[in-house]
């Protein structure tokens, strides 16, 4: 009786030796994916300053389109060579 549970004493205890094992791997897997989601959000922050520039590059070159036509169109529609069209 006394070698049966000593048996399963040591299978206990390599069961638990192996979990923590597994824990610990685990643990390195998480602390990894952790860095990499660390460095997906450094990577996504500088892309959204990037957004952000081209977006205002952008603005400032429909500001300049608008303002480059706005007499051109005028002088059209001045000389009957367009018209307003009104909103719906």
């Amino acid at each position: 009786m006394q070698a049966h549970l000593a048996e399963i004493q040591a299978a206990t205890g390599k069961l638990t030796a192996d979990l923590a094992m597994q824990q610990a791997d685990f643990g390195a897997h998480q602390g990894e994916l952790g860095a990499q989601q660390g460095e997906l959000g450094e990577q996504q922050g500088k892309l959204g300053e990037q957004q952000a520039l081209l977006g205002e590059q952008q603005r400032k070159i429909v500001e300049e389109v608008r303002r480059q036509l706005k007499p051109i169109i005028e002088q059209a529609i001045r000389e009957g060579k367009g018209k307003v069209l009104t909103e719906p």
